[in-house]
């Protein structure tokens, strides 16, 4: 079982900077049997994962891309799991949102995970916290 996992791709950056992030692992993608993007495959999905997607899947079979959406995929947008699984499947993708996916003995429990700013019982404080360590 050949299974490749992968996040904080951005194609759209590496696109910008006129750079191939699987260049050097062609040969890898060839015989995979599941790609999985754990999250931040571009910036604003509406409009970047299409073609994402399309570019991926010159390399790797689109049934066998899952996708997990990551903050970034978020960011500065408003965005339902249903439009994400509309965009992934119009790619002939898969969106592996809060789904627990199985290959052969291995299994994945897929979600996007956020911080739980509660946890310490003081909120303001995690908050402000992390807005001092994470601008987005």
């Amino acid at each position: 079982m050949n299974i490749l996992i992968t996040a904080d791709l951005h194609l759209d950056l590496w696109t910008d900077a006129g750079r191939d992030p699987f260049a050097g692992i062609l040969p890898v993608l060839r015989d995979l049997d599941a790609l999985i993007i754990a999250g931040d495959l571009a910036n604003d999905p509406q409009r970047n994962w299409p073609w994402a997607l399309s570019r991926i899947a010159r390399l790797v079979s689109p049934a066998r891309i899952w996708v997990i959406p990551g903050n970034h995929d978020y960011y500065g947008a408003t965005l339902d799991d249903d439009v994400l699984a509309r965009i992934t499947a119009e790619a002939g993708a898969n969106l592996a949102q809060k789904r627990v996916l199985t290959f052969g003995s291995y299994r994945l429990l897929c979600c996007t995970l956020w911080t739980d700013f509660a946890l310490t019982g003081d909120p303001e404080t995690a908050m402000d916290r992390a807005a001092m360590a994470m601008p987005d």
